[in-house]
């Protein structure tokens, strides 16, 4: 059985992590300076769940190809 250690579980958790972080940053600052709050918005009064599911399918995506081009 090959379990692969803790360290290298937690890279690409940290890295996705940080991704959708970003993603979010730049949405918050579109939207502040952007003076546009969508009337849908649910969580914090402030994003929608569109919002929040293209951060995460965004961060998985970045998180796969950042991935599969280290092992090359």
């Amino acid at each position: 059985m090959n379990k692969l250690p803790l360290k290298s579980l937690l890279k690409p958790i940290l890295y996705g992590l940080g991704v959708f972080g970003v993603y979010i940053v730049i949405i918050v600052l579109l939207r502040l300076f952007g003076g546009h709050v969508p009337d849908d918005a649910v969580i914090f009064n402030f994003f929608t769940k569109n919002d929040l599911f293209i951060g995460l399918l965004l961060a998985f995506i970045m998180t796969y190809i950042h991935q599969r081009n280290k092992k090359i």
